[in-house]
């Protein structure tokens, strides 16, 4: 008769249970791979934005303002760029003259909250990017 009933082995099932432990690591792990390269891809718009937006300003006629040119350059170029402010994004612009060299010069700085994809890793709440350029303002009769 003790051949006709299948034997039961001691590791049966082991794999399963091996596998339940695992996975909970390995989505952590896929999880931040997915949200730092999300964070890293909204620092990179805002950075494409401000840079752009900032030479906006910089290139400007004479009669025109600098700062408000590149503060509505950079805003545009955030929403062309596809990302949604919500009305979070104020981008902080001053320009200055460098005295010793007669030079004027564009501060443009843009310090955004963002939100990561899943929050497992990163966090949902608290999370914020700045990046900042700078630009020769080069003023030129229309």
């Amino acid at each position: 008769m003790r051949g006709l009933v299948p034997s039961r082995s001691p590791r049966r099932g082991a794999a399963a249970v091996e596998f339940g432990l695992i996975l909970p690591v390995l989505l952590v792990i896929l999880f931040g791979i997915f949200d730092f390269a999300w964070v890293f891809h909204q620092h990179g718009i805002l950075t494409r934005a401000l840079r752009d937006g900032c030479r906006s300003g910089a290139v400007v006629p004479i009669t025109g303002d600098p700062v408000t040119t590149a503060e509505s350059a950079i805003l545009a170029n955030l929403t062309a760029g596809g990302f949604a402010c919500g009305g979070t994004c104020t981008p902080t612009v001053a320009w200055e003259e460098i005295v010793t060299d007669k030079l004027w010069v564009l501060d443009c700085t843009l310090t955004v909250p963002v939100m990561a994809l899943s929050g497992l890793t990163v966090g949902t709440t608290g999370l914020t990017l700045t990046t900042a350029t700078r630009a020769n303002i080069e003023m030129w009769e229309p």
